[in-house]
């Protein structure tokens, strides 16, 4: 804990488990907290503000985010029951421990589940994001009566198929501030905001100095406080003696010298090598469209570029449906050829030595149950 303004921050903790999503109560006398003791299980605890003794308000295999309600007297979590289920939010009594379920993801629903929980000023709406997978999850606001019961069908407010999650109302209702990209999936996160009573077709919109944001709060007098990613990424080159043994020198290649700019700075990522005679290489899509693959589709991140040992194709992963896809594509950037259409998330495209132009590469998939 640390107070606004000058001086250190306070450590609250000393448990060797690993500890997250620390959550004031609304009189700002206690602090709600997760803390992970071993593979599939993690309890949820309260404490003093300003440390103390803990009190463990319940037990799961995982949660994931915390939201108090404006009387303090129920927390409002993301839990999983077991690994083959769902994630789904319940309000967890303080006073009795009494557990009751508020969501319940499509009984057909093959994906993460109900995550970042966080309900209205006036305890009347829960905002959430619901995640087919990390990379591909949308907000959505579920009614509540006064007694916090649910009082309707979650409605959706974002339809972007990016990863909308973590969403936190403005102090009077009428907002939700989202990060996009929040996961850590995208290179460049951004925070967005959108009306809590937006009608169909209303978009979000980017909310200016957002850039980079995740992890967005209100203070009660309507400051927004988050946190901003920064990723300082750079290509290095590497001159091997031949023999096999460690490298005898190394280039930044946006240094000067020989090198040759791929990309620069935090946009940046890995290249893959071209045959001899060919281009150097390829490297990920930058949010700002600023070289790579991303010429080749600008409706999703791109990367994962991979050429053909014949040097006449390249293969890459694109997102424009919310789930990682195989393309194919030429170096001059003809437009690109789906390979694949799975709901799951493809990844790791690689071509057998003998492939030729006209071929496929054959594909990793990991499926978007796992969220990667």
């Amino acid at each position: 804990m640390k107070l606004v303004g000058p001086g250190v921050p306070i450590r609250l903790t000393n448990d060797p488990g690993t500890e997250s999503s620390p959550a004031w109560s609304p009189d700002g006398r206690q602090i709600a907290f997760l803390r992970k003791l071993a593979p599939g299980r993690t309890i949820l605890a309260v404490m003093p503000a300003l440390g103390g003794n803990e009190r463990i308000v319940a037990e799961a295999s995982s949660f994931w985010g915390i939201s108090w309600s404006p009387d303090g007297q129920t927390l409002v979590v993301s839990r999983r029951g077991s690994a083959e289920r769902p994630f789904a939010l319940f309000g967890i009594s303080l006073a009795t421990g009494e557990t009751r379920q508020l969501t319940r993801p499509p009984a057909e629903f093959p994906g993460v589940g109900d995550l970042s929980p966080s309900l209205s000023p006036d305890g009347r709406s829960l905002a959430f994001a619901r995640a087919l997978s990390l990379p591909n999850s949308e907000i959505y606001v579920l009614p509540l009566t006064k007694d916090l019961e649910p009082a309707g069908d979650p409605v959706r407010l974002t339809s972007d198929n990016t990863s909308s999650a973590q969403p936190a109302w403005t102090p009077d209702g009428k907002r939700i501030v989202f990060s996009v990209g929040g996961y850590g999936w995208e290179a460049s996160p951004a925070l967005k905001i959108i009306p809590a009573s937006a009608g169909p077709g209303e978009k979000a919109q980017n909310l200016p100095g957002g850039e980079d944001g995740v992890y967005p709060t209100f203070s009660r007098t309507g400051s927004l406080v988050f946190a901003r990613s920064l990723t300082d990424v750079n290509i290095w080159r590497l001159r091997w003696t031949g023999d096999g043994r460690a490298p005898v020198c190394s280039r930044r290649l946006h240094e000067g010298g020989s090198g040759t700019a791929i990309l620069r700075g935090r946009h940046a990522d890995r290249v893959h090598l071209g045959p001899l005679g060919h281009d150097p290489g390829l490297a990920l899509r930058s949010r700002r469209n600023e070289a790579g693959p991303a010429d080749l589709d600008r409706r999703g991140i791109t990367s994962g570029a991979r050429w053909s040992p014949d040097g006449e194709r390249i293969a890459f992963l694109s997102n424009p449906d919310g789930h990682m896809d195989v393309f194919l594509t030429t170096p001059n950037g003809r437009r690109p050829e789906r390979l694949t259409s799975s709901p799951a998330h493809d990844s790791a495209p690689s071509w057998s030595r003998t492939a030729h132009g006209s071929t496929s590469p054959r594909t990793g998939r990991t499926t978007s149950r796992s969220g990667r």
